[in-house]
């Protein structure tokens, strides 16, 4: 076939191509470019020229109503009890991620701990909060290691997502919904179909949100991703869902960790990519015209791979014709930040991305926190809580973005997470322009 392989599920072949919107599942199809067309990098200066390795098709997408959603939520029924650890995935090596966390640990100078510490005094919290949903009662029947809490607020309602359920709030604290994932997308509910790693945004200009979950491989070549849109901006309301396979290659390869953001025309995807032995590959990314995820139609789009791990998409606040996204290499004594440059993201194959490093001040992954009277507490991974770029937010044409980064710990509350801040702007004039706020860690 001339280098191009094409991959199309059973049920692609009704409908694919028609305008007429079927109530049948989103299944997606990809095309695998021809080795000329894949990947290449061109040296443009301290910037490199990054190209798709595949086509992401997708059809129109389910209507998913509020009542579909309540019955789901009741017919379904209880599953057995069970326990879902996610696997171990850092963004580097085994071996080297042991050596960094090592090399870290020696270099440590913890902080004295006081024998009989004091009782915690309640925060001082500013305006209106409430509890959200409990750990224990997030992820019923099953038993969930981290939960994986997320949420956004948009203009009437607060909604938080775990793993594995959706709690939907008003602005004041009173709870209208709470499902499980599975019932919000309609999937029933096993260890085997376990939804995880659970994203929500609200798009503050079209006034809708955006809602994925990620699922375990199904099979050795299949592994689905779900999105769905609200159809307004009552997130109790109805919604358009996609069922994206993300296994392009028909390999075992995992899609993990996925986050989501938004620029002014399009909803940008990211995540790592691991092997089925849960060796870190790459980061992937893609985008998808707002015009048609908001309006339940189908879409084609490209797929950039090879990019670093933990990928952070941005929110973009303007009508910036650059969308930044940023990633922090895992490191000890890391001195630089990868920035992605995308460019017509809503425009498929038009779309553009290019990546230039940027020197910033040192930083590096967090040792283990100790804890009294115990064994001290795994910081985790580097793809989860140490030298990733969290949140990004672009305005005006500068992007700022939190990191995590680690530093010496001094024994900590449980539930704490030995990090520290530092936010970062980055000027879309040049690839140099930085500047760093925040304090650096402590030895």
């Amino acid at each position: 076939m001339n280098g191009i392989r094409i991959k199309i599920l059973a049920a692609l072949k009704s409908g694919l191509f028609s305008n007429t919107r079927l109530p049948v599942l989103a299944v997606v199809g990809f095309v695998i470019l021809t080795p000329a067309l894949q990947r290449t990098a061109g040296a443009q200066g301290s910037r490199t020229l990054i190209k798709p390795t595949a086509t992401l098709t997708a059809k129109a997408a389910v209507s998913r109503t509020p009542e579909e959603i309540d019955q789901a939520k009741t017919s379904m029924g209880p599953v057995q009890p069970g326990t879902v650890v996610p696997s171990f995935r850092p963004t580097t090596d085994a071996s080297s991620y042991q050596a960094a966390k090592q090399a870290v640990a020696t270099g440590a100078t913890a902080r004295p701990a006081t024998s009989a510490p004091a009782p915690l005094a309640p925060p001082a919290l500013a305006g209106v909060n409430f509890n959200g949903v409990a750990e224990g009662t997030s992820c019923q029947p099953f038993v969930c290691a981290p939960p994986d809490t997320h949420g956004a607020v948009g203009l009437n309602n607060f909604v938080e997502i775990t793993n594995s359920r959706i709690s939907i709030y008003t602005k004041a604290g009173t709870l209208v919904k709470s499902m499980s994932l599975n019932a919000f997308f309609g999937i029933p509910s096993s260890a085997a179909t376990f939804l995880f790693d659970p994203r929500v945004v609200y798009d503050r200009t079209w006034d809708r949100w955006v809602i994925t979950a990620d699922q375990l491989n199904t099979t050795s070549t299949e592994q689905f991703f779900f999105i769905a849109a609200s159809k307004t901006g009552n997130p109790a309301g109805a919604f358009f869902k996609y069922e994206v396979d993300m296994d392009i290659f028909d390999n075992g390869d995992i899609f993990d960790y996925p986050q989501v953001g938004l620029d002014q025309d399009a909803v940008i995807f990211t995540g790592n990519v691991f092997n089925s032995s849960d060796v870190f590959q790459y980061a992937e990314m893609f985008a998808v015209a707002k015009a048609r995820l908001y309006n339940g139609l189908g879409f084609s789009v490209p797929i950039f791979t090879g990019l670093d791990g933990t990928l952070a998409p941005p929110i973009v606040l303007d009508d910036s014709s650059n969308t930044f996204l940023v990633a922090a290499p895992p490191a000890v004594g890391g001195t630089a930040i990868t920035k992605y440059t995308l460019t017509n993201s809503s425009r498929s194959f038009d779309a553009g991305l290019v990546a230039s490093t940027i020197t910033v001040d040192s930083y590096t992954i967090p040792q283990n926190a100790s804890q009294p009277g115990t064994a001290a507490v795994s910081t985790r991974s580097t793809r989860d809580s140490s030298t990733q770029a969290r949140r990004l937010v672009i305005r005006s044409g500068t992007c700022t973005l939190s990191m995590l980064m680690g530093f010496f710990p001094h024994p900590v509350s449980m539930n704490s997470t030995p990090m520290r801040t530092r936010s970062s702007r980055v000027a879309s004039s040049s690839p140099a322009a930085v500047r760093m706020t925040g304090t650096p860690p402590s030895r």
